[in-house]
């Protein structure tokens, strides 16, 4: 993520991580709710898996986590359902490939994975050492971003890139009914930043969000930006691409009289309108463009 006028440095003390659910301690993750049974015939569950660099205050990653965490109470409110949630901040890349990993999935299942903070594509050559799962970047066509995370190596942090294309991957192996992989972070290795603008919600729609986190289907995976691309941010507005985001989300499920009353929300239409709209604003100049992908996860789905 970058802030402009001001480039700041990604080598930083390793963060750590104590997080909490209402009955135990947890080292590493916290567990929001209770995880519901991955079977055919069990209700519908939403799995959310938060990751973000918490120990640079200049991107504004805090403000993207307070924005998922109202968006969260949103979802359960208006599909009546409460989302098992995973929130990541210690920066190690095992703690997030085992949170992946350790899904319980059902076939009615949603899972969403969101990033926030530092990244950068090795491709441009400016990665000191080799990243790993380099295959599937190779094969994903180098086009999604690596994020910034750090292993521990004789008691010091050592910085490694996770790249997004084996999150979605390990993700997408669980065959969820509906998968939502969201980075916020740089496509570029320099990590700098810029503001993005605020918003309002009408009245939400509960069948909107129904409509969304129940009953939609498919796998998805965005980025902030495009190969060779900044993101950017602040640590009063956070990232310009979640703010985006959410703005998009606010008016995919509020009313408005002027839609058809067929009218419903959907994925496509919500990351089209990010990447249309994000692009223009007057801060970014056309710099910032995000991407994004629906996946077969078989060749009949094609």
């Amino acid at each position: 993520m970058k802030k402009l006028n001001h480039p700041i440095r990604i080598w930083k003390q390793l963060g750590r991580i104590c997080l909490i659910i209402p009955v135990m301690l947890i080292t590493g993750m916290q567990i929001i709710a209770t995880p519901a049974v991955g079977q055919e015939d069990a209700a519908p569950a939403i799995h959310i898996i938060m990751v973000a660099d918490l120990k640079d205050a200049e991107i504004g990653v805090n403000v993207d986590f307070e924005r998922w965490d109202r968006e969260i109470e949103r979802i359960e409110l208006n599909t009546q359902t409460k989302p098992l949630v995973y929130k990541i901040t210690d920066r190690q890349p095992k703690s997030i490939l085992d949170a992946c990993e350790n899904l319980n999935v059902g076939p009615n299942d949603t899972v969403i994975f969101t990033y926030g903070g530092h990244g950068f594509n090795r491709t441009n050559g400016n990665d000191p050492e080799p990243s790993e799962g380099s295959a599937e970047i190779a094969n994903a066509g180098s086009k999604w971003p690596e994020l910034v995370v750090y292993e521990i190596i004789k008691n010091f942090p050592k910085r490694r890139g996770l790249p997004l294309w084996r999150i979605y991957k390990k993700l997408e192996a669980k065959n969820p009914r509906l998968l939502l992989v969201i980075s916020d972070c740089c496509n570029e290795y320099t990590p700098t930043l810029l503001a993005a603008p605020t918003y309002t919600r009408g009245i939400e729609i509960e069948d909107y969000y129904k409509t969304l986190y129940l009953n939609s289907s498919g796998n998805y995976i965005t980025s902030a930006s495009k190969y060779g691309q900044f993101a950017f941010g602040n640590k009063t507005r956070g990232g310009f691409f979640t703010e985006r985001l959410f703005k998009v989300l606010a008016k995919a499920t509020t009313y408005d009289r002027s839609r058809p009353e067929t009218y419903q929300p959907s994925w496509d239409q919500v990351f089209t309108e990010v990447s249309s709209t994000l692009i223009m604003e007057d801060e970014i100049k056309g710099n910032q463009q995000s991407q994004w992908e629906k996946i077969a996860s078989n060749p009949a789905d094609q």
